[in-house]
């Protein structure tokens, strides 16, 4: 579930090789961004953790495995700040695998019926993907629900 676009890449490298460089240049075609702190980048996973939860959405049941990659790298080192959502409400974009129906009565009870946006696809579009072995007229369909 995506309840924010949000771009992050964080590359903990020890030094930067010829083949990085054009990596990150592929990557980053209108210019690669400058280089964070490693806080920022815990920042903002944990921050968007606690978000999520407080709309009653739990992390993946290995993100506390996947979260010792931080180390000790401490959130208190950061200045960043992160803002969630889309105009100060969650904004869901569906992905074709999720329970869309559940989600949005999840969302609704946290934020009432007019308190989130949504953008959710329409039946068949895992399958216009090529994700399911159904087929399909191969267009992909989407419908914009705003509650």
């Amino acid at each position: 579930m995506i309840l924010n676009f949000v771009k992050a890449f964080i590359c903990l490298q020890s030094d930067e090789t010829e083949f990085s460089k054009l990596q990150l240049r592929r990557m980053f075609p209108d210019g690669v961004p400058e280089p964070r702190p490693a806080a920022d980048g815990r920042k903002l996973v944990e921050e968007a953790v606690a978000y999520a939860r407080g709309l009653g959405f739990a992390p993946h049941r290995d993100y506390a495995k996947g979260a010792r990659v931080f180390g000790g790298i401490n959130v208190k080192d950061s200045t960043a700040t992160y803002t969630f959502g889309k105009n100060g409400m969650p904004n869901y974009i569906s992905e074709p695998y999720d329970n869309a129906e559940k989600i949005m009565a999840m969302l609704q009870s946290k934020c009432g019926l007019n308190g989130f946006h949504c953008l959710v696809a329409e039946p068949g579009f895992g399958e216009a993907l090529g994700l399911d072995d159904e087929d399909d007229d191969g267009e992909v369909d989407w419908e914009v629900v705003d509650l």
